[in-house]
């Protein structure tokens, strides 16, 4: 009989989190996945397409209490006996329900995989997040972190195990063809390009680069800012650029299925996120070969590239000043350190996981 787990975490967005479950599960043949969701997952149909995996649908929590409540303690009394363990990829602590029914109905692994190292500025999120926080320690089995700074976070000096998230290095190289296809496509064929990859949200701190632009366009008149991700704060970050005048130079391209050749199209990359777990987006720009510059809240775990700048959140004429001087530079990939962020790793690994 084959080993089964059933997963937590993954929904239809296209963000760092889905990524990482995505990655490790399509490494993972001799394994079978049953995902528990909010919705149907279909940008990720390969994941189930010819596989043993299934996906399972449950109301949203926030929106249906009661009927999930109901669905996901049905859910468990019928399914609980086919699985020897439970993955719950979290960001934050606010729904542990998932590990709860998982100890009821005596599921003998509980992973908490925890992938981020702060909490968003959410009054709810933090209030559960800090109630839940000892049940959840109590209930895990097994934990779980994308890097240090996130471990150390969830579970202070109790024992962890670090599991990396992992890209495929090869699939973000740097690509002409598609650096072209991209500029033409949105009319900035010779322009300065700075970009970045993530969900439109308080923590990514998009604000920042919208503020920094204004100066930016002084050094570099051409200069256009692409933003690749959606999210809440959408029309917020419109608005900014409204009022600061820039708004012809701010691009809102949304989620991308094909981020390598957005990458490519990009002359910099830039990151002002407040805090980070491990990201997937940094790690790709860096396989890409972009100079990157970055928040001093991004973990350091996750820098492999010697042309990667480290600017203070609260400086923002620095940010002005690094991301007009950043220059794509051969070479600058630290080959060592990028190894255990690539699949061979995942492959290596994957035999202890489940």
């Amino acid at each position: 009989m084959r080993n089964r787990v059933l997963v937590w975490g993954l929904s239809n967005n296209r963000a760092g989190t889905e990524a990482v479950i995505y990655n490790y599960v399509s490494h993972l043949p001799n394994v079978s996945f049953d995902f528990l969701c909010y919705e149907a997952p279909e940008n990720f149909h390969d994941l189930f397409d010819g596989t043993d995996n299934s996906y399972y649908v449950i109301p949203v929590k926030i929106k249906h209490p009661f009927a999930n409540w109901c669905a996901l303690r049905s859910f468990m009394k019928e399914h609980s006996n086919e699985y020897s363990a439970v993955w719950a990829n979290l960001n934050d602590l606010s729904n542990i329900d998932i590990l709860v029914q998982a100890k009821r109905c005596g599921i003998p692994r509980r992973i908490t995989h925890i992938h981020s190292a702060g909490l968003p500025d959410v009054f709810v999120t933090k209030f559960f997040s800090k109630l839940n926080h000892r049940k959840c320690l109590r209930l895990t089995t097994d934990r779980w972190a994308c890097s240090k700074a996130a471990g150390d976070a969830l579970y202070g000096s109790m024992a962890y195990r670090i599991i990396p998230n992992a890209v495929d290095a090869k699939g973000h190289a740097f690509d002409a063809a598609k650096r072209d296809e991209v500029r033409t496509r949105w009319g900035i064929k010779d322009r300065f390009v700075i970009g970045t990859v993530g969900r439109l949200s308080k923590e990514k701190n998009h604000r920042l680069l919208i503020d920094s632009l204004p100066e930016i366009l002084i050094r570099h008149p051409d200069a256009v800012l692409m933003l690749v991700g959606d999210g809440a704060l959408h029309n917020d970050l419109e608005d900014q650029a409204r009022q600061l005048g820039v708004n012809n130079s701010v691009l809102f391209v949304g989620s991308q299925k094909d981020v390598q050749a957005y990458l490519s199209a990009f002359d910099v990359f830039a990151f002002p996120s407040l805090y980070e777990g491990l990201s997937l987006s940094l790690l790709e720009a860096q396989f890409n070969g972009l100079p990157c510059v970055v928040s001093d809240g991004v973990s350091r775990e996750a820098f492999i590239s010697t042309n990667l700048r480290v600017v203070s959140l609260d400086d923002e004429p620095a940010w002005s000043s690094a991301i007009s001087d950043a220059r794509r530079l051969p070479d600058s990939l630290d080959v060592e350190r990028a190894q255990r962020f690539t699949f061979d790793y995942i492959e290596e690994v994957a035999p202890t996981l489940f």
